[in-house]
């Protein structure tokens, strides 16, 4: 199996198959002008309105392995730290990390935010006795230029292991070791962050 190690810039924003359906969560103060301070008070109801409204209508819990009440305990905390629409929005991508659905995303993105999979992406990896592998290569994209092939192994990314890189990417309150959460992982890391290099 030939090996590579994968640059961030090589990695782009389309992927060969799939269909993605994205869950656009809206928020009450996506409707403030950039103008205005949201105060602690709004932050915590949109913070309770997202987990209850998952909490009520999220269907997948029973293959998730995950205790969603555990989710509000480890991330309400972080309310107290966010002092802006910025540092919000990234603590409820953490939140939704959780649940690793590549279907589940907020309506709005910073520079920092991850790109979403499978859009984010011009090849399909997963994990394959603990390897890395390409499954698909979306043609003609900059993976495919780059020289990427089904069947290659992804060792690294960006200098570091690829498998230290997605146990970095697993949700926190996963119960067990489960290979769709590692798949999940995988894909984000390779997917990246928007203000990461991108070839696309």
């Amino acid at each position: 199996m030939k090996q590579y190690n994968l640059p961030q810039r090589e990695v782009s924003r389309r992927v060969a198959s799939g269909i993605f359906a994205a869950v656009l969560l809206s928020l009450s103060y996506y409707n403030a002008t950039a103008q205005q301070i949201v105060s602690p008070s709004q932050f915590t109801a949109d913070f309770e309105f997202m987990w209850t409204g998952l909490r009520d209508h999220y269907a997948y819990f029973d293959k998730k392995d995950i205790d969603w009440n555990a989710v509000a305990e480890l991330y309400r905390p972080g309310l107290a730290d966010v002092k802006s629409k910025q540092d919000f929005i990234s603590l409820l991508e953490r939140v939704l990390n959780e649940l690793y659905d590549d279907h589940l995303s907020l309506n709005t993105n910073l520079r920092t935010s991850p790109r979403l999979v499978p859009t984010g992406l011009d090849i399909w990896a997963e994990w394959t006795n603990g390897h890395a592998v390409i499954t698909e290569v979306r043609r003609g994209f900059s993976a495919e230029q780059a020289g990427l092939t089904v069947g290659m192994e992804i060792v690294s990314i960006d200098g570091r292991p690829i498998r230290d890189a997605a146990a970095h990417r697993l949700p926190r309150t996963l119960h067990v070791a489960r290979a769709d959460a590692w798949n999940w992982a995988l894909r984000a890391v390779l997917a990246g962050t928007h203000d990461q290099p991108n070839d696309s």
